[in-house]
């Protein structure tokens, strides 16, 4: 738990404040019995960009109000009985004491001249103070007098807001379940307050309002998150404002940035999506972000090896595999069951493009004259005149150069030995014609046809085998 050190306005010290009080946060005085004490620690240090300040004195003052009039801004009502000690941690000593003002308290080097103040600090507690009856904020202003090796010798101020709540009021123990937790995950956070004040709960752009319950679960964290518990309390028409304040871890978290600047070698293991158009080095990049769901590529490499990591990179083999709708859910949008059904619910099936030319779909063209017969490439998919569907090999008569015979079909044949003239000899009442060496042609209305021996498994241009590819997110 951390309370926030609220200054009232800016500060203009070399040195660096922080308060914490005790009880926190402090508690007015009830109207009746002993009053409530309470005790502010200040714990002073130089920052970095300073280095060390010299310092030759600081003074601490607390309003003091007036015993017959008091006020929502006054601390107390009386200096008497305030404490005033400080311990450092650095080689020089200090001591602090009252100063000419009620209320005031001044800080020195026990050593006359200048003490040094380095990130080390020091710290200054004040004890014994009767909190008075009002409820409200009260400023405590600090003047110091110092130096640093940029900075002349000169008095600089800031003031620090102290909210007095109600008797009886407390808050804290503002914790979170777990420190850390993965991308997307919630948190719970859980803390203890009296009721009535209004509890209100920040965290990146949202705001919600948590005064009816102590315990609150988040939504899924994608990025480390800061949270902020503002508590607020009214009385006699004053409001106090208490805030405590944590950080949650995100394992892994998203990455939102304007411009991002990679200095060396980086690997992205994920997959990659823009929105947006990328450039590397000013040239633009074709891929992501540019190229739908659903898109074949062929690619040069043997996709059926690759598979594991082609599908980390948003690409799938067109082997007709089923795969899950839900998975794919983008692909199934975008292809359906074109090229199968799948299972039929949980499951679709991608496209089978393995030892297949591709044809672009008709669609009202005339140049596909057996659309009616063209088929589904898996059960369930698509027919027709529609992408998906496939036809078996099959071959035309050419238009501009038609298969000829070498010569025409029809043709004569030679016959030896048959007679060349009506000559005969009677022999039984039948005729024996002549036989000789002589030939004769027959007639030339013979036409008949040829079977054709030889040729290929199947009709195709020259090609190289590529494996195509499907964009699937």
């Amino acid at each position: 738990m951390k309370i926030l050190t609220q200054f009232a306005g800016p500060s203009t010290t070399l040195l660096d404040y922080a308060l914490a009080t005790a009880p926190a946060p402090l508690q007015v005085s009830p109207q009746s019995g002993p009053p409530s004490v309470g005790m502010l620690t200040f714990v002073l240090s130089c920052p970095v960009a300073v280095g060390e300040a010299k310092v030759s004195q600081i003074n601490f003052n607390v309003p003091v109000g007036d015993p017959s009039a008091p006020q929502s801004t006054d601390l107390t009502e009386t200096a008497t009985g305030i404490t005033a000690s400080v311990s450092s941690s650095g080689a020089d000593e200090w001591q602090i004491g009252p100063g000419v003002a009620s209320g005031s308290f001044v800080l020195k080097p026990s050593a006359s001249g200048t003490g040094l103040i380095d990130g080390q600090g020091i710290t200054v507690t004040l004890g014994g103070i009767e909190v008075n009856q009002i409820v409200g904020t009260a400023t405590l202003s600090i003047v110091e007098m110092a130096s640093s090796q940029q900075n002349p010798l000169q008095p600089r101020s800031c003031d620090i807001r102290v909210a007095k709540f109600p008797y009886g009021f407390f808050a804290g123990d503002f914790a979170a379940n777990v420190p850390m937790v993965e991308n997307g995950n919630t948190v719970t956070l859980s803390w203890i307050g009296s009721s009535g004040p209004n509890y209100t709960l920040m965290w990146a752009t949202q705001t919600q309002d948590v005064s009816s319950v102590r315990q609150w679960i988040s939504p899924g964290l994608t990025d480390t998150t800061s949270f902020i518990l503002v508590v607020t309390a009214q009385q006699g028409g004053q409001s106090v404002t208490l805030q405590f304040s944590l950080t949650v871890v995100v394992a892994t978290p998203d990455i939102t940035a304007k411009s991002i600047t990679v200095l060396t070698t980086s690997t992205l293991k994920g997959a990659v999506t823009a929105q947006a158009g990328m450039n590397v080095s000013g040239a633009p990049i074709t891929g992501y972000g540019t190229v739908p769901v659903g898109t074949v590529i062929a690619y040069g490499g043997d996709a059926s090896t690759q598979e594991v990591t082609l599908a980390s990179q948003g690409w799938l083999f067109c082997n007709g595999s089923a795969v899950s709708r839900s998975t794919y859910a983008s692909l199934f949008t975008a292809v359906g069951t074109a090229h199968g059904a799948g299972d039929g619910s949980s499951t679709f099936n991608l496209p089978d493009y393995r030892g297949r030319f591709h044809r672009g779909t008709d669609h009202g063209a005339h140049r596909d004259p057996d659309i009616s017969v063209r088929t589904a490439a898996n059960p369930g998919g698509a027919v027709g005149d529609n992408t998906g569907s496939v036809q078996p090999n099959a071959t035309t008569m050419p238009v501009y150069n038609p298969f000829t015979n070498n010569t025409a079909g029809a043709h004569t044949h030679t016959i030896q030995h048959v007679p060349n003239d009506n000559s005969s000899y009677r022999i039984a009442g039948s005729s024996l014609s002549k036989w000789t060496d002589d030939s004769a042609t027959t007639s030339s209305a013979g036409d008949h046809t040829h079977a054709i021996s030889g040729g290929d498994h199947e009709t195709r241009p020259i090609n190289a085998y590529v494996d195509y590819l499907i964009r699937c997110f």
